[in-house]
């Protein structure tokens, strides 16, 4: 069936059909940053720049050390290290819904708002993410996020 198809059009259009496929697909993929971070934020916007920021000061970072622990690997690199780095500032900030976050990552600073404790962990979640997948300078990105629903699912395997 496949076959008779193929035989029907001919090789130009085909051809410019996958080439339309291609392009397309290029072009929404450009549009759509991928920063590694899982599920896909709401909103991604990067001004293709990078920070000047190459690891994580501990010292500066004004959260709980159950928290900081979990950038344990980055701090030490941080505190032995000559090179730039920067603090993670918090706010909550009660115009946000609980779970909303927003993670701005500019030239010199590290800046999560979120509506709870709660929303400022996925904020860090989501920075983590981008550490891993991106690694150090990282790249200068406004993201915000919160759930599409009112209720967090979960899968266990």
């Amino acid at each position: 069936m496949i076959y008779n198809m193929y035989t029907k059009l001919n090789q130009k259009t085909v051809s410019t059909i996958i080439l339309l496929i291609v392009a397309v697909s290029m072009v929404i993929s450009q549009k759509i940053p991928d920063f590694g971070i899982i599920p896909k934020p709401e909103i991604v916007q990067w001004n293709g720049k990078y920070s000047e920021i190459h690891n994580i000061n501990k010292g500066t970072t004004t959260f709980s050390q159950y928290e900081k622990n979990i950038f344990e690997e980055f701090f030490a690199k941080a505190e032995n290290s000559s090179s730039k780095s920067a603090g993670i500032l918090f706010d909550i900030d009660e115009t946000f819904q609980d779970e909303e976050y927003e993670l701005n990552i500019s030239k010199s600073e590290i800046r999560i708002n979120g509506g709870s404790r709660k929303s400022l962990q996925y904020g860090l979640t989501s920075l983590l993410q981008i550490i891993r997948f991106h690694g150090f300078p990282l790249p200068e990105v406004y993201i915000r996020d919160k759930p599409a629903l009112r209720y967090r699912g979960m899968h266990l395997d």
